[in-house]
């Protein structure tokens, strides 16, 4: 049942409970005939209902599955797992932007190299960029940063100089737009 209160609807219901409560314990010790029983009863029910909705409000968020580029947040699809089928094909990577989404879902770099990926954002007027992680961060909470891109304003187009990351398996998406844009990232033997 608490799992169900970090809808907005159930904490205002909450909130504006405990007023209603309020008033029937205040209605009813108004009457000279209730029971003292009857007293304490509605006022734990205050009291809980106090509790409750105090708890609803300064409860944390809970992090909500990430949607990817083709399904909306919320949707209860789970997201797509990641694609690695990608090999290095040089250390001069491409990626576009556009419509809140990458071109691309996996990149491939050489290992021990370093190497640029040329970034062009052709979404006007929206902020993108790229960062390199260890790990998906949804997944993995502890997942490091390994490259972080400066944020490019569409239409432009930049270059990010990478430094060589050890062969492996890796995940990158846009700081800005993390839920709609993410892929893998493999780095391999060239």
């Amino acid at each position: 049942m608490l799992g169900e209160l970090d809808s907005s609807r159930a904490i205002l219901g909450i909130v504006a409970g405990i007023p209603a409560a309020v008033a029937l314990v205040v209605a009813l010790g108004v009457r000279r005939k209730t029971p003292a029983l009857v007293l304490l009863a509605g006022s734990l029910v205050v009291a809980g209902i106090t509790v409750l909705g105090v708890w609803a409000i300064f409860q944390q968020p809970t992090q909500q599955a990430v949607g990817s580029p083709n399904t909306s947040p919320g949707a209860g699809a789970p997201p797509p797992p990641l694609s690695f089928s990608c090999t290095p094909s040089g250390t001069q990577l491409q990626e576009t932007a556009a419509g809140i989404a990458f071109q691309k879902t996996c990149l491939a770099a050489p290992a021990g190299q370093a190497f640029t990926i040329e970034f062009d954002n052709k979404d006007a007027g929206t902020p993108h960029n790229i960062q390199i992680l260890s790990a998906d961060p949804n997944r993995d909470p502890s997942a490091q940063s390994l490259f972080t891109g400066d944020l490019v304003t569409g239409p432009r187009t930049v270059t990010y100089d990478v430094p060589s990351l050890p062969a492996g398996r890796y995940y990158f998406h846009c700081n800005v737009h993390p839920q709609q844009m993410f892929g893998g990232f493999v780095v391999a033997g060239s």
